[in-house]
């Protein structure tokens, strides 16, 4: 009976010592601690999904199916550029579609959403505001408006990575979007003004 009593704690002790391994295996990933690059792009702000645009939905006989949380939401795959031919039309959300400025067409993301967009052939990243609906043509994963095409140097078969962006209703940042990466703060700063005074003017030309 001795034996019997050991031989049970030993294996108890070994069963605790398995379980301890396995628990320390599933900590949680560390934070990231590498270089932070500032790239350019729209300045992601908190905004209430539209819930008009949270429904799946069918088109050209293929279903879509929203990515209700997102937060961890990355995918690869070819991106396209719908220039100026959509100028003056609505987007999904009912905005007048602008060619100027850093938007972009998703099939299945939460719309307004941010994401931050990388040209896996020369590395240029942008953030863009995903406010459209598509594209809807096979191994097309993403539509840039002209400005963002432009910034990236988008060509037809341009492949590229779409890193999801969260915004908390505090402005806290969060998603695969932000790693390794901070967005630029634009400034719109007027420049300096001339000097205008006649004793810098030289003498006028008669």
């Amino acid at each position: 009976m001795r034996k019997e009593w050991l031989w049970a704690s030993i294996v108890a002790v070994l069963l605790s010592a398995c379980t301890t391994a396995i628990t320390k295996q599933q900590a949680p990933p560390q934070p990231y601690l590498g270089p932070v690059v500032e790239i350019g792009g729209v300045e992601p702000q908190y905004e209430p999904y539209n819930p008009n645009n949270m429904q799946d939905y069918k088109i050209n006989g293929a279903t879509y199916r929203i990515v209700k949380d997102a937060q961890n939401f990355s995918e690869t795959g070819l991106a396209s550029g719908y220039g100026t031919e959509s100028n003056g039309s609505s987007t999904a959300l009912g905005e007048q579609f602008d060619p100027r400025a850093l938007t972009a067409a998703h099939p299945r993301l939460p719309i307004p959403s941010y994401v931050r967009i990388t040209n896996l052939a020369n590395g240029r990243q942008l953030v863009v505001r995903v406010n459209d609906r598509g594209p809807y043509t096979k191994g097309r994963i993403i539509d840039l408006s002209k400005a963002a095409a432009d910034r990236l140097n988008l060509s037809n078969n341009t492949k590229v990575k779409v890193d999801f962006i969260r915004v908390a209703p505090d402005g806290t940042l969060s998603g695969p979007g932000t790693i390794g990466t901070t967005v630029a703060k634009q400034s719109y700063a007027l420049p300096a003004r001339p000097d205008l005074d006649s004793s810098s003017m030289g003498t006028p030309v008669q």
